[in-house]
């Protein structure tokens, strides 16, 4: 048997990201350790949660790492010894003593080879010699086969108030989500994020926890409408195995500690098609856009517009600017909807003459005039701009673009003016006062106060509103004519919000 590691080459094992000076400082966990040692002893948790920490400390405190064998799961000659039925009595040809044998991340095994490890750990015990197990919730099958096992699970290895203050941590938060032992002492949840993409994990369950780690937090049923078997015993199942995603099968709800999308993305970027495909009825573009909706409902702009950033094609981050920028517009959002647009690049392929229009209105707000009258020509000169999106255009080129651009422009917003385009007309009001503005503001500032509540939210008249106010505010005659119009403009925009 070569995959196991003896004695002293135990002392250079070290728990990774967690000293083990913290975990003698978990005197509850070691004195479960040391409730039975006559039964195997499962620590079951998904990664993060310090299973080898726990174990490690266990073997230097019981053991100064002396007669301790290390065998690793995860390889290879795992299988080949346990298949060759070679497990027990190598580790009896290795010592005469009674030892500690600790089996890490056991993988999965079927029935034959679930069988054939229980009966290895029932010799090893019948000798005198202790066995530790650590595995993962999803394919820990031992709790039948080792029905007086003493288990270590991972609402056990939460860090504690009393764990917290002992290792001189800050208060921590009461939700369970807050206190695996990775976020608290150790990679600011690396190994917890890499843990959520096991190939081992069932599908349903990785989808489920992708989605809440998204969402932050929210009702179960939400979380329902887009995987596939998050039934009852799925959520019972996450909940007793994986309380880093907060779920309250009481309030029916879930808390998740809060990671930054490019995080998230980074870890199931490679799985995530193959997730969605197995456990959602919806396709993964199709997928990530309802979660991006979801996130908008929630106030969450900002991250919704970095999750399309980061998961969905050029096209489809395309269609969702264009069906979404009128609703970023009107709650304010800006900038989050702008950045997302600059990941569309500025070649002409997809760009439309909505999209090319809410580019420019979104840039004049930002301040950044020269490219703001750029993407407003070329909506203007897109074959397929409608007369409500050339107003829209015109009015933002009158403010940016340079020569002889804003006289042509002047013309389209005179036969606006006398329409009524944009929802309720808006276009035409935001028109009438721009043709007004340079020799009447005050008149100009009447076409803007006769628009309906409706038109006030749409973006060509907010624009022309924060336009009116720049203009009137920088005038010279502003300490005296100016400021009235200045406070009337301020009202208008206050009414607006």
């Amino acid at each position: 048997m070569r995959n196991f590691i003896a004695n002293s080459a135990c002392r250079g094992r070290r728990p990774k990201g967690l000293e083990t000076l913290r975990l003698r400082q978990r005197p509850r966990l070691l004195k479960k350790m040391l409730s039975n040692r006559g039964v195997a002893r499962f620590v079951v948790a998904p990664r993060g949660f310090g299973k080898s920490a726990l174990v490690c400390a266990y073997a230097e405190s019981m053991y100064e790492f002396e007669n301790v064998f290390w065998i690793n799961g995860q390889s290879p000659c795992f299988l080949r010894d346990l298949d060759d039925r070679l497990i027990a009595s190598s580790l009896f040809a290795a010592t005469k003593q009674r030892s500690l044998a600790v089996f890490e991340d056991i993988p999965y095994l079927d029935d034959d080879r679930s069988d054939a490890f229980s009966k290895d750990i029932d010799v090893l015990l019948a000798k005198g010699w202790e066995v530790v197990v650590t595995t993962t919730p999803a394919i820990d099958s031992f709790a039948e086969r080792q029905n007086d096992r003493c288990c270590i699970a991972a609402h056990d290895l939460l860090v504690d108030d009393d764990e917290a203050r002992d290792s001189s941590c800050a208060p921590l938060p009461s939700e369970p989500c807050h206190r695996v032992a990775d976020l608290v002492w150790g990679e600011d949840g690396a190994s917890l994020l890499e843990g959520m993409r096991s190939a081992d994990m069932p599908a349903e369950i990785q989808l489920a926890i992708f989605v809440m780690e998204v969402l932050i937090e929210g009702p179960l049923d939400e979380v329902a409408a887009f995987v596939h078997g998050f039934r009852k015993d799925t959520r019972r199942f996450i909940e007793r195995h994986y309380p880093y995603t907060g779920i309250d099968l009481v309030e029916e709800r879930f808390c998740v500690h809060e990671f930054p999308i490019a995080r998230i993305v980074s870890v199931f970027r490679g799985v995530l098609d193959s997730t969605v495909a197995r456990a959602s009825s919806l396709g993964c573009e199709a997928f990530v856009t309802r979660l991006a909706d979801a996130l908008c409902r929630r106030g969450l702009h900002g991250r919704a517009c970095e999750l399309m950033a980061s998961l969905c094609p050029r096209k489809r981050r395309a269609s969702w600017v264009e069906a979404e920028q009128d609703r970023f517009f009107a709650e304010g959002e800006i900038e989050a909807m702008q950045t997302l647009f600059e990941t569309l690049g500025e070649r002409p392929s997809g760009l439309t003459p909505a999209l090319l229009v809410g580019a420019s209105q979104r840039l004049f707000l930002l301040g950044d005039a020269a490219r703001c009258g750029r993407f407003a020509m070329r909506a203007l000169e897109h074959p397929a701009c409608t007369p409500e999106q050339a107003c829209a255009a015109a009015l933002l080129a009158c403010s940016c673009a340079p020569g002889d651009f804003p006289v042509r422009a002047h013309a389209i917003l005179g036969n606006a003016a006398a329409r009524s385009l944009g929802a309720a007309g808006a276009l035409s009001y935001a028109a009438g006062a721009r043709s007004h503005l340079a020799e009447d503001p005050a008149r100009a500032l009447s076409f803007l106060e006769e628009a309906p509540d409706d038109a006030r939210l749409h973006p060509a008249y907010m624009a022309e509103l924060a336009h009116f106010i720049r203009f009137v505010r920088k005038g010279e005659a502003f300490a005296a004519s100016g400021r009235p119009l200045f406070d009337r403009a301020c009202d208008a925009a206050r009414r607006i919000l």
